[in-house]
């Protein structure tokens, strides 16, 4: 063999060195690019999940604020709400003023009564008392 063989051997084994060099220092890099890559994924859905988290947070108190609102609205008289009294009624059960008993107990009164508007602020007016009953004792 000549020395052209030789050199150009020896050239083709220094290029193939290189590209296995190269080419495993580009499979570090895509592997560390890969990763980076996950983490902001991962930290990035876990601030949209917390945002979501809080906004749904900050509607459900804004839902409870209103109903609470309306609830002392009714107590005091002002302002009183001409909404369907069935839908006053779950209001009150999803705040958790009544019970399940409660709630099915004035229902029944409220779909037995003519005057449903009347009842239900009769039935109102004995949950305040009896509240206040129990915060005395």
């Amino acid at each position: 063999m000549g020395k052209l063989a030789t050199t150009a051997l020896k050239g083709v084994g220094v290029l193939l060195l290189a590209f296995i060099f190269l080419s495993a220092l580009a499979t570090i890099v895509g592997l560390a690019l890969s990763i980076v890559a996950t983490v902001v994924s991962i930290v990035v859905s876990l601030l949209v999940l917390a945002g979501i988290v809080l906004a749904a947070g900050w509607l459900f108190s804004l839902a409870v604020g209103s109903s609470k609102e309306t609830t002392r609205d009714r107590q005091t008289g002002e302002g009183v709400d001409d909404r369907d009294p069935e839908k006053r009624l779950r209001e009150m059960y999803i705040a958790g003023e009544i019970d399940d008993r409660e709630f099915e107990r004035q229902l029944d009164l409220l779909l037995d009564s003519e005057d449903t508007t009347a009842a239900l602020n009769r039935l109102e007016r004995e949950n305040d008392r009896s509240r206040r009953d129990l915060l005395r004792e």
